[in-house]
């Protein structure tokens, strides 16, 4: 078999798997439970979010918090201190894709 196969899980409960870690990219499979953020941090690479199920606010550097739904895809470049939260009274589910930044 060429192809390989990674499987993930929906779940109820607040989940993060590494699906993906290769020598330009990375791709995490994110499960927010109601309510859950992430502390804000610098983004160390190019990160696209991809919003599958439910929405989440992120907040970027200075600017306030925007809100996306499912169906969206958020571009964020590499060095922006980033926030990630589940407003929503939902269960949230995206998918976060890594671009590395070489140094």
């Amino acid at each position: 078999m060429i192809e390989k196969v990674t499987e993930y899980i929906i779940s109820g409960e607040d989940y993060l798997k590494n699906l993906v870690t290769g020598d330009s990219l990375i791709i995490n499979h994110v499960v927010m439970k109601p309510g859950q953020s992430f502390p804000a941090h610098v983004t160390e690479n190019n990160v696209y979010i991809i919003i599958s199920k439910g929405e989440i606010s992120i907040k970027l550097d200075n600017q306030p918090a925007h809100a996306y739904k499912n169906g969206q895809m958020v571009s964020i470049p590499h060095g922006v201190v980033s926030g990630l939260s589940n407003p929503s009274e939902v269960q949230t589910e995206l998918f976060v894709v890594k671009s590395i930044v070489k140094k």
